[in-house]
């Protein structure tokens, strides 16, 4: 966990850099590394000075997003290709944010609002910008690839950045909550089992679009193959095969071990050849043998679909195409990528306390400033952004409770890895609520205080005006029976006590008769 008071110039450069060299994508797509690094360098100074949306919450959002791509389930899912892609979409994710949030674009009609028509405002703008660094011809790191990776690479930025919009974040946990009760299904965690069905069922993400990179040189030699076949009940689907991104090798899952296939080149294509013993009965538990042949084209770009994949790895005619296990989601790979973007767009509450507080001061500042642009323009002032009545505990435990510990409580059953961070999240949670129910007490005390001291300043107020100005008694002999100076002074006297109007007029018509 980095400081973020002690950040300097180029953190965001140095840290994402770091991180797609690590992934190894820079050498085996034959990356610039000049031009990657002025797209980077770019990227950093569009980003505003401004308290939260910044270059250091790019670099937060990037390196935590970093952690959770190296998670066992991300890379059994997810292609270097798209961790690559992952990465520059959190650098790139709040790129030129001007500190005010999508609502206040539509009310305020600015042209941002204008130009992307009151959807997800920000986020295309954020996207826009960033494809218009990456045009300049300094910055053009991936001008040498193919037309299909970067029309896969740039599907891929955009579904990503879109994803951290809060306007669908329910929309999002739903889906999530959906996908996380069919991979429970899979694991033999459903309601819907018996214990005698309960068997060792396999967690996958159904491929729509794969990626396929070889060497250039590939001779006659044993490649270590794995095939993953999924048993399946009524209440799971069946996924055939994957193809992840791997520099000259293919590799499968198999439930029962790696084994060996022989792996032939030809002039523009990759053949091998190999059996693997297959379950027949998969409740009585017989076994049969079947031939896999793999035969696929010599490339560096997106290759097949999944339909297509699985024609090409089993020689077989009956393929079932299967419909979207959860409703609105075609390509689970990039669904999860998005929620998983998302989740570290929001953690600032999963982070030690000290990075915690200091995040959400920042964001307070912010609010803060489009508050008081609110109050300027004649907008009704959005929700915890009015400097007046706003509280930053009672704000960021309703932020954990009802945004980030929901979502976290979902995905950390898909990522275990993700655990700890809900524990540091309950502990800031607690801290908050120490400081909210402290600052309660002390405004609760403050307004003791207050009214104390009005009720002493009213009683000797009350008790000062009652010595001073004695009441006169009305109707006093010596008062009516003096000359005409007495009669102007009892006038005034009359003035200063608290006598009812109608009083008053009586004691004036008997003082003109006297």
């Amino acid at each position: 966990m980095y400081d973020i008071d002690v950040c300097k110039e180029q953190c965001l450069v140095l840290a994402t850099h770091h991180i797609l060299m690590q992934l190894d994508m820079v050498r085996s797509l034959d990356i610039s590394h000049r031009k990657l690094w002025n797209f980077l360098r770019d990227v950093e100074m569009n980003y505003n000075n401004i308290p939260y949306h910044n270059k250091l919450h790019a670099l937060d959002v990037t390196n935590t997003l970093f952690f959770v791509l190296k998670s066992e389930f991300m890379q059994n899912h997810l292609s270097k290709l798209d961790q690559m892609a992952a990465i520059i979409a959190a650098c790139v994710h709040d790129l030129g944010h001007d500190g005010y949030n999508n609502a206040f674009h539509m009310s305020s009609g600015s042209d941002i609002a204008l130009t992307y028509n009151d959807s997800s405002v920000l986020e295309n703008y954020h996207i826009s910008r960033a494809f218009f660094l990456l045009k300049k011809s300094n910055n053009n790191w991936y001008h040498k690839l193919s037309r299909p990776i970067q029309n896969y690479f740039r599907n891929v930025i955009i579904q990503l950045v879109l994803a951290t919009d809060m306007h669908f974040h329910f929309q999002e946990l739903a889906r999530l909550r959906a996908m996380l009760a069919a991979f429970k299904v899979m694991r033999g965690e459903g309601p819907f089992l018996t214990k005698k069905k309960k068997k060792s069922y396999e967690m996958y993400i159904k491929m729509t679009s794969l990626c396929l990179q070889t060497r250039d040189k590939i001779e006659n030699e044993q490649c270590p193959v794995e095939w993953r076949q999924i048993e399946y009940n009524p209440f799971s689907r069946n996924q055939i095969g994957r193809l992840p991104h791997f520099p000259g090798l293919f590799f499968f899952n198999h439930p029962f071990g790696k084994v060996k296939g022989k792996l032939q080149l030809g002039s523009h294509w990759l053949y091998c050849f190999f059996f693997i013993k297959k379950k027949k009965n998969f409740i009585k538990n017989t076994y049969t043998y079947k031939y896999i042949y793999l035969f696929i084209f010599i490339c560096t770009e997106i290759a097949i679909k999944n339909e297509e994949l699985t024609s090409v790895l089993i020689p077989e005619k009956q393929v079932e195409t299967e419909s979207s296990r959860v409703n609105g989601v075609e390509d689970e790979r990039l669904f999860i990528l998005g929620a998983a973007i998302h989740i570290c767009d929001v953690s600032n509450p999963t982070k030690e306390l000290k990075a915690c507080t200091q995040w959400a001061d920042r964001i307070m500042q912010e609010f803060f400033n489009q508050g008081d642009k609110e109050k300027a323009l004649g907008l009704p002032v959005s929700p915890m952004m009015d400097k007046e009545t706003a509280s930053l505990a009672s704000g960021q435990i309703g932020f954990i409770r009802f945004i980030v510990a929901p979502i976290f409580e979902v995905f950390c059953d898909i990522i275990p890895e993700l655990k700890p961070w809900s524990q540091v999240m309950q502990l800031n949670l607690e801290h908050w609520e120490t400081t909210h129910k402290q600052q309660k007490n002390v405004r609760t005390q403050k307004r003791i205080s207050k009214s104390k001291l009005e009720m002493q300043s009213q009683s000797s107020n009350n008790a000062n005006s009652g010595s001073s100005t004695p009441t006169p008694t009305l109707g006093s002999s010596s008062q009516l029976s003096n000359g005409s100076t007495d009669n102007n002074k009892f006038k005034k006297d009359i003035k200063k006590t608290n006598v009812p109007e109608r009083s008053q007029e009586i004691l004036n018509q008997k003082l003109k008769q006297k």
